[in-house]
């Protein structure tokens, strides 16, 4: 089950067959019906979380658990984090609430074992994304369970810290990735090259991107990394590395494109069957298009939804695809005036201000820039949206996020040009977007940008680089 845990969607299905099966050989039956699973779920899931606070409201001496010495009990949770595992990857949501939710009963009850710290992790996740607890009881959970974990066998130490941050954490807190590293470290001391590849990945790929870093990074690194991958038979991240080099290559040519689609990678030629692909897929494609086509954006933003959060629920990077499609809707919403935009748009801006009420740290600009845009729609409150917009471009220069001091001065120069008639202001404002999208590595964007200025009767001002990650920034 380990082994086959490792592969594709139909070999993961095998490994989670095997594993139901092996719970009703063990006298531990664990879905009454295919047809109820959701609603067993849910039932679970609200007793397991009520036991969880329960214990996570204890000091340190009283929550002690014990220990789980019983090899039958011991093998039921095993063969659940299997369950809970495989599930995820192939989104049967509901039913890897349930094995997880069995593990941790089984920790509460029984004492703690090797996984009740992944276990403990897991529940504090799903009690905000599927319950919609307080992000304070997820956060407080998941501490606690980290320090539950320290007193386990290292062996699941970097899949629990990896699992916390990517989950929950950098929702909370700065995008450092000396913390992927330090589940790299934790990961290789005890052999888990699954859980290793995940961190470099995360070092070297998911959080330079995600804060607007050069793309002369995973320019570099992703060629190397899906090499290394593919030597330890690891597919997913090996997958997930030609993706983003994909996307990294398509930015940093000459054109614009929308699809990910190329030698590294081809979106039609390459079956990708689980989840966090098909997650991975569906965000690198809106990145396309939010460079490309803002109007294609809001489209597909109102078709597809929060896609993304299904297949990927509470993976960090939804921050930045649910942003992005908050900022294509109101750029809609501005230029056809419809209701859809807007409703949809201020969904996404009401989203943004709550991680902003619980911590986050990250998205000054986001929300800066959403306000900006929502004040943009009234003629009554350009005044303000100005401010809103000058603002926003000051907070994503002062954290170095290349792509979004780009996107913020983009969108300054749409409403200078077309709320205000101000050509002058306009041109200034796309010849700073074209020199950060340029020193980001977005070769094509700048030569659509130069294309605008040229339209309004500017001159080539755009003096970029055309070679990423030449700015003060590195």
């Amino acid at each position: 089950i380990e082994k086959l845990s490792t592969g594709e969607a139909d070999v993961k299905q095998e490994a989670l067959d095997m594993s139901l099966n092996l719970l009703k050989e063990l006298n531990y039956p664990l879905v009454w019906s295919n047809k109820t699973i959701a609603i067993q779920a849910i039932h679970n899931l609200l007793k397991t979380m009520k036991a969880t606070k329960k214990w996570a409201e204890k000091n340190d001496k009283d929550a002690s658990m014990g220990e789980m010495t019983d090899p039958r009990l011991l093998a039921i949770t095993r063969l659940l984090a299997h369950v809970g595992y495989n599930s995820y990857f192939l989104e049967r949501i509901f039913l890897s609430t349930l094995g997880i939710c069995h593990q941790v009963n089984l920790s509460l009850t029984h004492g703690k074992n090797d996984l009740s710290g992944i276990a403990l992790v897991n529940i504090g996740f799903m009690s905000w994304a599927v319950l919609k607890e307080d992000f304070s009881v997820a956060l407080s959970t998941i501490e606690k369970s980290l320090a539950i974990q320290e007193t386990l066998d290292p062996q699941y130490e970097g899949q629990a810290r990896w699992i916390a941050y990517v989950l929950c954490l950098y929702w909370n807190r700065p995008f450092d990735n000396n913390i992927a590293l330090e589940c790299y470290k934790s990961a290789m001391r005890v052999g888990d090259t699954e859980y290793a590849t995940y961190s470099l990945a995360l070092a070297y790929v998911w959080l330079p991107y995600v804060s607007g870093k050069p793309l002369t990074m995973i320019l570099r690194e992703c060629p190397k990394l899906a090499l290394h991958f593919e030597e330890l038979q690891q597919t997913e991240p090996m997958t997930s590395a030609k993706m983003y080099h994909q996307m990294a290559r398509l930015i940093n040519s000459g054109d614009v494109v929308q699809q990910l689609e190329g030698s590294i990678f081809s979106a039609t030629r390459d079956t990708v069957s689980t989840g966090p692909l098909l997650a991975t897929l569906h965000f690198l494609e809106g990145e396309l298009l939010i460079l490309s086509n803002m109007d294609l954006a809001a489209e597909r933003a109102i078709r597809d939804g929060d896609k993304y959060q299904k297949l990927g629920p509470g993976v960090f990077l939804g921050m930045m695809e649910m942003f992005h499609r908050g900022i294509a809707l109101f750029a809609a919403a501005r230029r056809h005036k419809k209701r859809k935009y807007r409703n949809n748009a201020n969904k996404i801006r009401k989203t943004v201000k709550q991680w902003i009420k619980d911590g986050n740290p990250n998205i000054e600009h986001y929300d800066l820039l959403l306000d900006a845009e929502h004040a943009a729609l009234s003629s009554k409150t350009h005044g303000l949206a100005d401010k809103l917009y000058q603002a926003s471009v000051e907070s994503a220069k002062k954290i170095g996020h290349l792509m979004h001091s780009g996107l913020c001065n983009e969108r300054y120069a749409d409403f200078l040009l077309h709320a205000h008639s101000d050509g002058a202001g306009a041109l200034h404002q796309l010849s700073e977007a074209a020199r950060f999208y340029g020193e980001w590595g977005a070769v094509g964007k700048v030569n659509q940008l130069k294309l605008q200025i040229e339209g309004i009767g500017g001159k080539d001002v755009c003096s970029t680089p055309t070679e990423p990650g030449s700015s003060h920034y590195l």
